[in-house]
């Protein structure tokens, strides 16, 4: 890719909008806004989705938790959301089962029934589910709120029946359960497909651009000076609306503008990853943690994702990272649930931790603040805070329309009707290996496959597996270099790929430095310090062990 300062010395004066973050939401903003006819340049001072946009659980989803605080708009809001995205990134997000065990219980737990409706707050959704109405009025209440972008409908379990559906599950205790339907869906290749889709309207979309300040006229925030962080040169940007999208790190970014008023709570996320051989399960399982607090197992090809943990978190976001004691308390739900696994600390793959932008809402635990959306505008400037990865096109919708009524533009928005990705159907890929084709066809469009295939049909080298026993090829290495905006290691191998979170191993980070290094130009000293930074950023998410 060329180099950021060549990109952004493109932009011939003022630009209509000036996003600062490259997250989903960011993305969200920048597609809607350049959908809209506008000039827009899009700044990320790391790698797109490199924050909690590629940190999060993976499930686009309605938010099953949020009945237990009635929060049904957004549920309805989340569930509406789920049902335009299992249409418009087919493959990319995909329907997923969710099975809710029952333990203890029974008819006495109708006080929990009673106490949900006058003091929802002094109640677990677990504590709520175990009365066998809830449960039932629950997943009922969950698939009414979806309308017609119902998945499945729910069904309500046995004991036996939900032994027959998972048979790891821990037997003793068990009295029921029900299974309802939600979405998985990979956050960072979503992201990225939101911000190609950006590009594709003509946004100007820059990774490794890092605002270093706000350029103000009579204090009005008018730009900002960006930082190419690859060659360290600086440039001034002017745009007529400024939007910071910048997640966890809004209330850092707006203090370059001299805000020093807070808008966020943020709490951070950790999760797990072990072998599906090592917690051989069929559904995400819906699991109590031992304060309460909802945590899933959640499946993802041959893996497993245990999360999340909830802990309010002060410090840069850049510096999250799981704790021993977030590891332990995550293992102990899931061996509680599973006791056969028996998991240790030897079964964990990987680790990775988000945070949260909720809206700094007092009174309330971190659990229980919404996960509604605010957009502030102080100095010119509108920030957007707090939501989720499901609602994260709303979102969008929202600060975009402000902003165009802001320019006087009067243009509706359309994102609700563009495709991020063009189904691509595994019989029409001209590759042997049934796995690969599997893969291809779920993660690119229909163009992007045929660009893929062409580049294996010129050099077969390239459609050969990166690892044996995972069906990424060293075409999809090229590809992420050439269309997909990646420049560092870490870029292809944790959020173009994804074998990060399953094989976070040296030799693999070498061997695809030296391919990135044939087509950008790289020499031994430039391959040896992306291998070197790859593996501390490894290490660092590991510390928990030392």
């Amino acid at each position: 890719m060329a180099e950021v300062s060549k990109r952004l010395n493109n932009v011939a004066g003022k630009v209509d909008l000036l996003v600062v973050g490259g997250g989903i939401t960011g993305a969200g903003i920048a597609l809607d806004a350049a959908s809209r006819g506008l000039k827009v340049v899009l700044v990320e001072k790391g790698d797109f989705a490199s924050g909690t946009s590629s940190a999060s659980s993976k499930l686009i989803h309605g938010g099953f938790r949020y009945l237990k605080s009635r929060d049904f708009r957004l549920v309805f809001e989340a569930l509406h959301e789920r049902g335009l995205l299992l249409k418009l990134a087919p493959g990319l997000v995909k329907p997923l089962p969710f099975l809710i065990p029952v333990y203890g219980g029974g008819f006495k737990h109708i006080k929990k029934l009673i106490q949900w409706v006058f003091a929802p707050e002094k109640i677990t959704m677990m504590e709520l589910v175990k009365a066998p109405l809830a449960l039932r009025a629950a997943v009922f209440l969950y698939d009414l709120l979806a309308g017609r972008e119902k998945i499945k409908k729910h069904r309500i379990l046995s004991k036996e029946d939900v032994l027959r559906v998972e048979p790891e599950l821990n037997p003793r205790g068990l009295k029921s359960g029900a299974i309802y339907w939600d979405a998985f869906g990979l956050d960072f290749r979503l992201t990225l497909s939101i911000v190609k889709k950006a590009r594709d309207y003509g946004a100007i979309c820059v990774n490794y651009a890092k605002v270093v300040e706000f350029l103000r006229e009579n204090c009005t925030v008018v730009g900002a000076r960006v930082r190419d962080r690859l060659s360290g040169e600086e440039f001034d940007l002017f745009a007529r609306k400024v939007v910071v999208a910048a997640g966890p790190w809004a209330d850092i970014v707006r203090t370059k503008a001299g805000i020093e008023r807070r808008v966020l709570r943020p709490t951070k996320g950790s999760h797990i990853v072990v072998s599906r051989d090592r917690l051989s399960i069929r559904n995400a399982v819906v699991m109590e943690a031992i304060d309460g607090r909802l945590t899933f197992a959640i499946p993802w090809d041959d893996t497993v994702i245990i999360g999340t943990t909830e802990i309010e978190f002060y410090e840069s976001p850049d510096e999250a990272r799981i704790t021993k004691e977030e590891v332990d308390y995550l293992l102990e739900v899931a061996n509680r649930y599973f006791p056969s696994a028996n998991l240790g600390y030897d079964d964990i793959l990987s680790t990775y931790s988000g945070v949260r932008p909720l809206i700094d809402v007092r009174g309330l635990s971190a659990t229980d603040v919404s996960r509604e959306h605010r957009i502030v505008e102080e100095n010119g400037m509108i920030t957007i805070a707090g939501g989720k990865l499901t609602t994260y096109r709303v979102m969008a919708k929202d600060v975009v329309d402000r902003v165009v009524k802001d320019l006087g533009v009067e243009k509706e928005c359309t994102t609700h009707s563009i495709r991020l990705k063009e189904p691509c159907r595994e019989e029409d890929i001209d590759i042997d290996d049934i796995d690969v084709r599997k893969h291809l066809s779920e993660i690119y469009s229909r163009e992007e496959v045929e660009r893929i295939v062409q580049m294996v049909k010129e050099n077969p080298s390239l459609g050969e597996r990166i690892l044996p026993e995972y069906p990424h090829i060293w075409a999809e290495v090229t590809f992420a270099v050439t269309q997909e905006f990646a420049v560092r290691l870490s870029d292809v191998i944790i959020r173009r790929l994804g074998l990060y979170f399953k094989s976070p191993d040296g030799e693999l980070a070498r061997r695809i430095a030296e391919h990135m290094g044939e087509i950008l130009g790289w020499d031994a000293q430039r391959i040896e310090k992306e291998v070197r930074e790859y593996l501390k950023e490894v290490k660092k998410n590991m510390e928990w062990r030392e």
